[in-house]
């Protein structure tokens, strides 16, 4: 699960502190919304406790908190994270092509990154439940486990259809 994860970590790093409305950072919001989800990248995780952690303290975490963290690994990540790999030509322009930046679309490439992470998760946990039921002798206990199973299928399948997938596994 680790690029939506990665991307989450990325977007709070670089636009946590951008104001969604009069009482919430871009941090807040984001955390609002993956409150439920563990993490299962142990570096990401690491740093989303960082980021939780200094938002309980009244701190918003940036790229320059990241950046000059004690942990190398943290450092090292952030700087694969906020760094660009490719620049936008100015042909573009000249053609009267606009290709908008990261920070002007940031509400929906959220909504999608969020979203995205959500669908790995119920997958995951979709998963799990399949292997419980291949294990499961008891029959109250299969038919629960095949009643979850289905509740989360259709989790899944809403997800998949919101970001545009065609085929949910």
């Amino acid at each position: 699960m680790t690029f939506p994860e990665q991307e989450v970590i990325k977007l709070i790093i670089c636009y946590g502190t951008v104001k969604i409305d009069e009482h919430r950072s871009f941090t807040q919001y984001v955390l609002e919304q993956i409150e439920d989800i563990p993490f299962q990248t142990p570096l990401y995780a690491k740093m989303l406790d960082i980021i939780k952690s200094e938002l309980n303290k009244g701190n918003i975490t940036n790229e320059n908190f990241f950046l000059t963290h004690q942990d190398e690994e943290i450092k090292n990540e952030t700087i694969n994270l906020v760094s660009e790999p490719y620049e936008v030509s100015v042909n573009w322009a000249k053609h009267g092509i606009d290709v908008p930046e990261e920070k002007d679309i940031l509400p929906n490439i959220a909504y999608i990154t969020i979203l995205h992470l959500k669908w790995k998760n119920v997958q995951k946990k979709s998963d799990e439940i399949k292997k419980a039921i291949q294990k499961t002798i008891n029959e109250r206990e299969l038919e629960q486990l095949q009643r979850v199973h289905m509740e989360l299928k259709e989790i899944e399948m809403k997800i998949a259809l919101e970001l545009g997938n065609t085929v949910a596994k």
